[in-house]
């Protein structure tokens, strides 16, 4: 049941962009930016570094990766270094952008975008209360 929901009602998350920070800008403009800068990004082969590869095969451009991180959360932590930027969920804007990091929406990471469900018991609410305050700030957050 709660898929079907998800499937109707499924949240859409502001996607990626591309997070320079203050040292590196003017480096260049929109999508030849991911070629001129040092890149950080996530290590291995999973789902995203596929798709970040596919990107840059398909628009011809070389990545310059210099830092390969566990998490989403490490890469962030690497851009406000100020040495590498970082194509990063867009909600890391409210973070790196009290560093001075420019956050640069660039259409060819649309295909990096992806589809979120959150399901929760009306039960748990009631046991847990903190979990209203929670719902709502996921609910905006998602634009669901």
């Amino acid at each position: 049941m709660a898929s079907a929901r998800c499937a109707r009602s499924g949240a859409s998350l502001d996607g990626y962009s591309l997070f320079v920070p203050e040292g590196l800008q003017g480096a260049g403009t929109g999508a030849k930016l991911l070629e001129a800068l040092p890149l950080a990004t996530l290590e291995g082969e999973g789902s995203f570094r596929k798709e970040l590869s596919a990107i840059a095969r398909k628009n011809r451009l070389g990545l310059k990766i210099e830092v390969e991180c566990a998490s989403f959360p490490l890469v962030a932590r690497a851009v406000g270094t100020g040495s590498v930027g970082a194509v990063l969920p867009s909600v890391a804007a409210v973070d790196l952008g009290r560093l001075g990091a420019q956050e640069l929406k660039i259409g060819i990471l649309e295909g990096l975008r992806r589809e979120v469900c959150l399901a929760w018991s009306p039960r748990v609410l009631r046991i847990r209360t903190a979990l209203d305050k929670a719902s709502k700030v996921f609910a905006q957050a998602f634009r669901v």
